[in-house]
């Protein structure tokens, strides 16, 4: 797992840190229908701050958990907006047509949300490996809500945590390298740009 504790973006995050997008009172209600880990339960205390109990996360190098507690602490299109910068990003080194299709979809679902983009990101996903960035910023698309189940079946009220756990899953997945280990300068670029959205910034003008 990726070590950012040592990076300088600490320093940034403890002086420029808001969340404002992130309307939720409590850390505590967050993380209600989310799963932590041990280590990060341990360090939710009643009364902190969504934006305290992210530094915390990262202070204690627990990356996976800041990143689905954001994930989780977003409205739906920003977050979904992350997973789709974060694969954008990573799929800058691997091409591929379906791949292509699925993020531009993913794009313009962000900008026009719609029940057909929403269904056709699933019909996207369904053509991606589940290993992938790609995958995941497309599944976060079609668990934005409605029916979890394909069209002309009986509908299934989409949970509200699943959007959040897909958006987790590609903002991670994008953080690795080829040989599959996490980049700690990776990883701190992609949260700085979840931060930038979760403060109604440009996400896509953000450097380190």
């Amino acid at each position: 797992m990726s070590n950012i504790k040592e990076n300088a973006i600490l320093n940034w995050l403890r002086n420029d840190l808001e969340l404002k997008k992130v309307t939720a009172l409590s850390a505590e209600s967050v993380c209600l229908d989310i799963d932590i880990s041990v280590q990060a339960n341990a360090l939710l205390h009643k009364g902190l701050s969504p934006s305290d109990y992210f530094v915390i996360l990262l202070e204690s190098d627990l990356t996976y958990d800041a990143v689905r507690f954001l994930a989780r602490g977003l409205p739906r299109r920003e977050a979904v907006w992350w997973s789709f910068l974060s694969a954008e990003r990573y799929y800058k080194k691997v091409s591929g047509n379906r791949v292509d299709c699925a993020l531009n979809l993913i794009e313009q679902w962000v900008y026009q949300p719609d029940e057909d983009k929403r269904y056709q990101a699933y019909y996207y996903a369904e053509e991606l490996e589940n290993d992938g960035p790609g995958y995941w910023a497309a599944m976060a698309v079609f668990w934005s809500g409605g029916s979890m189940t394909p069209l002309n079946s009986t509908p299934i009220a989409t949970p509200d945590y699943l959007c959040s756990q897909a958006v987790a899953g590609a903002v991670m997945l994008a953080g690795l390298d080829k040989s599959g280990n996490g980049s700690n300068s990776e990883y701190a670029y992609i949260i700085k740009q979840g931060l930038a959205i979760a403060n109604g910034e440009n996400a896509r003008q953000i450097t380190l």
